[in-house]
C-alpha cells in the first residue's frame, strides 16, 4: 500500500510541476521580454502618468527655485523666468530618458554607448581614471 502512494504521491508531483512550468512560460510571455505587461492598459496609463509627473515636477521645481531667488536677491522677476526654464529643459531631458527606456533603448545607468554597444577599443576594459 505505501508503494501505491508513493507513485500518486510522485506522479501528482510532477503533474503540479509541468502545470507551473506551463503557467509561468504564459506569464513569461505574457510580461514580454522586459518584464512589463505590454497589453495591459494599467502599466500604459502608469507610464503616461509617470511621464507627465515628470516633466510638471521639473518646471516646478525650476519656478520654486526662481521664486526662491528672486525673494532673496530682489531680481523679480528674473528669477523666476531663468529658472523656469532650466526646469522645463530638465523636465524634457527626464520625459527623454522614461522614452527611450520605454521604447526599449539603453538605459542611462547602463554604460553602453549610444548605440547599445559595449565599448570597443584598446581601453574597452580600463577603470575609469586609470588610461
Amino acid at each position: 500500500m505505501g508503494e501505491m502512494s508513493d507513485e500518486k504521491t510522485r506522479q501528482a508531483l510532477q503533474d503540479l510541476n509541468v502545470r507551473l512550468h506551463h503557467a509561468r512560460e504564459r506569464e513569461r510571455v505574457r510580461m514580454g521580454p522586459r518584464g512589463v505587461g505590454h497589453g495591459l492598459p494599467g502599466s500604459t496609463m502608469g507610464m503616461a502618468f509617470r511621464i507627465a509627473v515628470e516633466l510638471v515636477v521639473g518646471i516646478g521645481v525650476g519656478l520654486g527655485l526662481g521664486l526662491a531667488i528672486d525673494y532673496g536677491l530682489g531680481t523679480a522677476p528674473w528669477g523666476m523666468i531663468i529658472m523656469f526654464f532650466f526646469g522645463a529643459g530638465a523636465g524634457v531631458n527626464n520625459v527623454f530618458r522614461a522614452a527611450t527606456v520605454l521604447a526599449g533603448g539603453v538605459t542611462p545607468a547602463s554604460g553602453a554607448g549610444s548605440t547599445g554597444q559595449p565599448p570597443v577599443g584598446d581601453d574597452a576594459g580600463a577603470k575609469p581614471g586609470t588610461g
